[in-house]
């Protein structure tokens, strides 16, 4: 196993042409263990103490195997139990939901010790929740500890939910991949156009519950294929993922319907899938200030989809959907709860908190662990199998 690997691992592998949704891209077979393997303990990053915040100290983190363009990374440990898989996914301290290690920006963002707080020193700034909503109705807060207050300066808060596709570089909506809410005015905000939807701010102390509904697709097939291969860095062991990419057409759509036409004069502007009946409501201190967004764009593939040449692949590898998202700025702190205790819960009993997904999150990877090592000892049988002899010919009489 390499330390950081390369795209060039994966393009050798022999990428089959015209891949169809029910043809399985060739198996990336897991390396030999190595010993110390398996006093690896998946841990949080290296954390240096760096501002005081209203709650406690936050950190700057230390070199970890932070996302990036085209992979994402898992936290994994050996799995000898399962010898055709040899490594499953695991997780680092704190077991719980909360903000991810990995998904987020990793220059300036800085963290709490329990990963529930984060705030930068730099411009806006994001980072996503470790768990994450495909489907059902689902709810979280986020409680404003400083932002949009001018005795604090420029600091502020946006938050909402994205896709895996959107950037953390960015404020949550500055692209077609998230759905957020801006402190200043409480406009919602995507693909960068703020529109008014409160016509009141939000500022340090106020708490906004974000509740999300994904209805039960009814002529969908789940089609699940996980394409990861465990590698080596700085004393952890983590899977690499091929991880979905935005998309020209997607980005398209940052480009004012006027200045596209010009640009390609009798050519149809894009239009992405919807999921119809889906919505994002928004609390403010208890508060319903009704539905900020509808009919949310679709995640599921042909929706997301991978870099070339990986792209003719329409898989979903189990962890696709909306995440909760924070985006900070100057100074802006904010923490988030993802329950079951809210300090203002949702009247609606068919609400679920975000905080039940971390454990149903943790028994879809492991029934998909079940599924692949049936599926791989299957495959790895096949292929100690000696070739069949040939029949002989019946002599002729």
């Amino acid at each position: 196993m390499d330390d950081l690997p390369t795209a060039k691992r994966r393009r050798k592998e022999k990428e089959p042409t015209n891949l169809r949704s029910f043809d399985p891209p060739p198996r990336l077979r897991p390396p030999e263990y190595q010993a110390h393997d398996f006093a690896v303990v998946p841990r949080p990053p290296g954390m240096q103490p760096v501002m005081e915040a209203e709650i406690g100290q936050l950190y700057s983190t230390e070199e970890y195997a932070y996302n990036k363009r085209g992979y994402r990374f898992v936290p994994c440990v050996p799995r000898p139990s399962m010898n055709a898989l040899k490594y499953t996914a695991s997780e680092a301290a704190p077991f719980c939901a909360r903000m991810s290690y990995e998904d987020r920006n990793k220059t300036h963002m800085l963290l709490s010790e329990d990963a529930t707080v984060v705030s930068t020193q730099a411009g806006f700034r994001s980072a996503r929740a470790n768990v994450f909503v495909n489907e059902g109705t689902w709810y979280y807060e986020v409680k404003i500890l400083r932002g949009n207050d001018s005795e604090l300066g420029d600091a502020h808060i946006r938050a909402g939910f994205t896709r895996r596709e959107a950037t953390m570089e960015g404020p949550v909506g500055c692209d077609g991949y998230g759905y957020g809410i801006r402190d200043v005015g409480g406009d919602k905000v995507h693909l960068s156009r703020p529109k008014k939807f409160m016509d009141e701010s939000f500022r340090t102390g106020d708490v906004i519950g974000f509740e999300i509904t994904i209805p039960r697709r009814k002529n969908y097939t789940l089609n699940y294929f996980r394409d990861r291969y465990p590698i080596r860095y700085k004393g952890h062991l983590f899977f690499e993922v091929l991880d979905y990419v935005p998309t020209k057409p997607m980005d398209e759509l940052l480009t004012p319907l006027s200045v596209l036409k010009k640009k390609r004069e009798g050519v149809d502007h894009f239009h992405p899938q919807t999921i119809p009946d889906s919505y994002i409501r928004v609390y403010k201190n208890g508060r319903d200030m009704g539905n900020a967004f509808e009919d949310l764009y679709e995640f599921l593939p042909p929706a997301s989809k991978f870099n070339p040449p990986f792209d003719k692949r329409t898989f979903d590898d189990g962890q696709l959907g909306y995440y909760p998202t924070v985006s900070v700025f100057k100074g802006g702190v904010a923490k988030v709860n993802f329950g079951p205790d809210f300090d203002y819960p949702p009247k609606n009993k068919l609400v679920r908190p975000m905080a039940e997904r971390y454990d149903e999150q943790i028994g879809e990877d492991v029934a998909l662990d079940v599924v692949d090592q049936v599926d791989f000892e299957i495959q790895d049988a096949n292929d100690q199998q000696p070739p069949s002899e040939p029949t002989p010919a019946l002599d002729a009489h």
